[in-house]
């Protein structure tokens, strides 16, 4: 309201070339920014991303004087410095800031297994009926078949463990071969994303808990023995260490997630580069209230059946 009849609006400028920077500077209301047309603008916003040191002095100097606020970006992007605390040093006239690891923080690994398993056993009188029906479904479908889907993951600090799903596909996997000759494409899809748009295997009980991400649901037992978080990285595949490259000593230094930041920014939809990429940012900036954020999001993409497949 304030902002629509003129009286929460700040004229600033945006040195940027990027374009999601400028937009946000200017499209969020509650900050009050009006783009500034002429030289006459009190906050001035610079991102020195890209930016060399000696531009930055240059443009900081040039504008000092005839500016309420300077704001810009610290050289490093990726990371939040929100409880980030700023130190002066008074002879060598540096800045320097904290940066802290929250989850090398004892207390804030105890808290977050107290609210796994708070949440697993407060919600058990839900999500136990379902358990018990799907295992029904599964050996009506298939009575010979296994009802769980076991296969070694990557858990914390690199060490494998069985990682529990409800067995979504058929048991007899030998005309695979054949199909994939016939699909070059579900090859590159795989290659890509490390999963087929099509695949065959896929029982009709399997679609649907699959759709619903309810064939995940057996890996509340890895939480329950302490194998796996409700929120975390997703537990990679033993033969992807290599693909993570250099960041998983970071990604793997703490439990694997049933549910992550990825699957909340797309899910099936992100590619594995951008999910690595994805599970180190959350890994650099976690706090608890994010991963309260990323449980109800992900409730919501499993209901919108959002990217899965």
């Amino acid at each position: 309201m304030l902002f629509k009849v003129g009286f929460w609006k700040c004229k600033a400028k945006v040195i940027s070339d990027n374009t999601e920077f400028k937009y946000e500077i200017f499209n969020d209301s509650y900050l009050g920014y009006v783009k500034s047309n002429d030289s006459q603008h009190s906050v001035l916003f610079i991102d020195s991303y890209d930016m060399s040191r000696e531009k930055l002095d240059k443009i900081i100097e040039n504008n000092i004087r005839n500016c309420r606020e300077i704001i810009f970006s610290p050289i490093l992007d990726g990371y939040d410095f929100s409880n980030s605390v700023i130190y002066n040093l008074f002879e060598s006239r540096k800045n320097i800031f904290t940066l802290e690891n929250e989850l090398l923080k004892r207390k804030n690994r105890l808290l977050k297994s107290f609210m796994d398993y708070a949440i697993i056993l407060i919600s058990s009188v839900f999500w136990l009926p379902i358990f018990l029906a799907i295992i029904l479904k599964i050996k009506l479908e298939e009575p010979k078949g296994n009802i769980f889907f076991v296969q070694k993951r990557l858990g914390l600090n690199g060490r494998e463990f069985k990682c529990y799903k409800f067995r979504s596909m058929l048991s007899d996997q030998s005309f695979m071969e054949k199909w994939l000759d016939e699909h070059p494409e579900e090859r590159e899809n795989y290659r890509v994303y490390h999963k087929y748009i099509n695949d065959p295997r896929i029982t009709k009980i399997g679609a649907f808990l699959r759709k619903t991400s309810l064939d995940e649901l057996p890996q509340l037992l890895n939480v329950l023995k302490g194998e796996m978080s409700l929120v975390g990285p997703r537990p990679y595949m033993v033969g992807e260490k290599a693909d993570i490259g250099k960041k998983s000593s970071m990604v793997l230094a703490v439990k694997p997630g049933i549910t992550g930041l990825w699957q909340v920014s797309g899910r099936s939809d992100v590619n594995f580069s951008k999910r690595v990429k994805i599970d180190v940012w959350y890994m650099k900036n976690w706090s608890l209230w994010n991963d309260i954020t990323i449980l109800f999001k992900t409730i919501n993409v499993v209901l919108k059946r959002d990217g899965a497949y």
